[in-house]
């Protein structure tokens, strides 16, 4: 029997909506009132799994409501939408087009629902994102301090920004550890993230609340979402180089730092990328290789995986690259 879909454009201000079996679209506006009345049109029409694209954050209200009415929700790569439109000559992109394609592609596509996330989760990503933004603006103001010709009330000017956005990061860590310790199941995935080398606040904060799925997947699947799996580029006889593509970018900028600390002072993963160099790997290709082969092993530990296979997955890891 056909699933029922809801495909659902989400922007700022609107959410557009098409069920399968209607001619129409609906439109509701992107605030707590029509939210409900957009629930309760999906219960009317019976709808089986929403489909909706990731916007950045505007779709979050909605994701958190239909996951508290036990509806099955996807969050869809935007880039795979356009695609899924382009292979069937759909051009013209308009908030009515994007959600009848968001309801062919569930219809065809049957993607697998988003898991639903804590409360916690959601709040420890949204601090993530204002302490990676007062990170940003810290930098620059460090920056500012050095240019050339900046006079010294200017400088002192951009010393105190830089003391009041030091502190603000020191408040938000304080936060993300509160949170942190008021779950006892998310404590316990952070104390073992904390004992292995190289893993520090960060990087662990990271994995938590961006890889909520770590330590519920296969290494490969690991590897894939964080966007350190190399894929296959061949044609015929063809043998085209393989390349690391998409995956979530924060975790990945946050594993590429914390690995270039653990290869210096993990004995292990120091080995590997030492042999990978002498085989004439590039040093990219050896950190993006330690990379994977890092974020297998964490996968593992939250797993309570036997940390022997951590030094077994060399073969695995060096012959795709």
């Amino acid at each position: 029997m056909k699933t029922i879909v809801a495909g659902i454009d989400v922007s700022k201000n609107f959410l557009d909506c098409k069920c399968s079996g209607s001619q129409q679209t609906t439109r509701y506006a992107n605030n707590p009132k029509d939210l409900l009345k957009l629930l309760k049109h999906l219960k009317k029409s019976n709808v089986e799994l929403v489909v909706v694209e990731a916007t950045g954050g505007y779709e979050q209200a909605l994701v958190q409501l239909l996951w508290s009415a036990n509806l099955k929700v996807a969050v869809i790569n935007p880039r795979w939408i356009r695609d899924f439109a382009k292979s069937f000559g759909k051009r013209a992109k308009t908030d009515q087009i994007d959600a009848n394609v968001l309801m062919l592609y569930g219809e065809q596509q049957n993607p697998m629902p988003t898991p639903p996330v804590s409360d916690v989760i959601c709040q420890l990503r949204v601090i993530l994102t204002r302490r990676a933004q007062l990170n940003q603006m810290l930098v620059m103001e460090k920056n500012h301090a050095l240019a050339p010709g900046v006079s010294n009330d200017i400088k002192r000017d951009i010393r105190t920004a830089i003391k009041a956005l030091v502190k603000q990061i020191k408040q938000l860590d304080q936060k993300i550890m509160a949170l942190i310790n008021s779950s006892s199941e998310i404590k316990a995935k952070a104390d073992k993230l904390s004992q292995k080398t190289g893993v520090g606040p960060v990087l662990m904060t990271t994995l938590i609340a961006d890889m909520p799925e770590l330590g519920t997947v296969k290494r490969n699947v690991a590897a894939a979402l964080v966007g350190v799996a190399p894929f296959n580029h061949d044609s015929g006889k063809h043998k085209g180089k393989r390349a690391i593509a998409g995956g979530r970018v924060r975790v990945r900028n946050v594993l590429y730092m914390a690995t270039l600390s653990a290869i210096r002072h993990d004995e292990h993963l120091k080995k590997f990328y030492v042999r990978l160099l002498s085989k004439g790997k590039p040093k990219k290709v050896a950190i993006v290789a330690c990379m994977r082969k890092f974020l297998i092993f964490l996968n593992g530990v939250i797993r309570q995986e036997p940390e022997q296979n951590f030094l077994a997955e060399d073969k695995i890891l060096t012959s795709p690259l």
